[in-house]
C-alpha cells in the first residue's frame, strides 16, 4: 500500500484529488495498520462540511460603588457560531460476529461518493477585523468552510480511531 505508518496502530485517509467541486465524485481509500488485534465493528468515512466564525461583543456600562460614585466598566464576550451544511457517513466494511476483531496487518478500504450540488466553496480567513466606530462593539470574524472526508473505525466502545 506504500504508506509508512509512524505509530503502532494507525489510520490514514487518501483522496485522489486535493480539490473537489459540488457534483464531483470523491474517490479514495482508508488505510488501516493494525499491530495487535483490536475490537472493531466497522470502518466508515464521515464527510462533514461546516461554516464557523467567532466574534467579540464589547459593552461599556456604569458600575456604582457603595459610596455612590460611578465608574465605567468594560465587558467583552466572545461568541462562537458553527453551522453544519453537510454531514454524511458511508459504511466501508463491517465485521460480523459477537465480538468482531481486526487481526494484525494492513487493510485498504476504497470509497467513492458524489458531493451534492449547491455546496459553498472552501476558504479560511485568519485575521479579518471589523471594529465599530461608535464604541459599542468589536467584531472578529473567522469564516471557515472546510469540506473533507475523515476515516473512522468504530470499535466495541463509544470511541473510535480517526484520521
Amino acid at each position: 500500500m506504500g504508506h509508512d505508518f509512524h505509530s503502532a496502530t494507525g489510520v490514514a485517509v487518501y483522496c485522489n484529488s486535493p480539490v473537489y467541486w459540488p457534483g464531483d465524485v470523491v474517490e479514495g481509500s482508508v488505510l488501516l495498520n493494525v499491530t495487535d488485534a483490536i475490537a472493531a465493528r466497522s470502518v466508515s468515512v464521515e464527510v462533514s462540511g461546516f461554516e464557523s466564525f467567532s466574534y467579540e461583543e464589547a459593552a461599556k456600562t456604569k458600575e456604582h460603588a457603595d459610596d455612590g460614585a460611578g465608574r465605567d466598566a468594560h465587558r467583552t464576550q466572545v461568541r462562537l457560531v458553527k453551522l453544519d451544511f453537510l454531514k454524511a457517513t458511508f459504511l466501508l466494511h463491517q465485521w460480523k460476529g459477537d465480538s468482531p476483531t481486526v487481526q494484525p496487518g494492513q487493510c485498504e478500504f476504497p470509497f467513492r461518493f458524489t458531493l451534492p450540488y449547491g455546496l459553498p466553496g472552501s476558504f479560511r480567513v485568519q485575521e479579518q477585523h471589523a471594529c465599530a466606530q461608535d464604541g459599542k462593539g468589536r467584531q472578529h470574524q473567522e469564516p471557515q468552510r472546510p469540506v473533507a472526508p475523515k476515516g473512522v473505525i468504530g470499535g466495541g466502545s463509544s470511541r473510535g480511531i480517526g484520521a
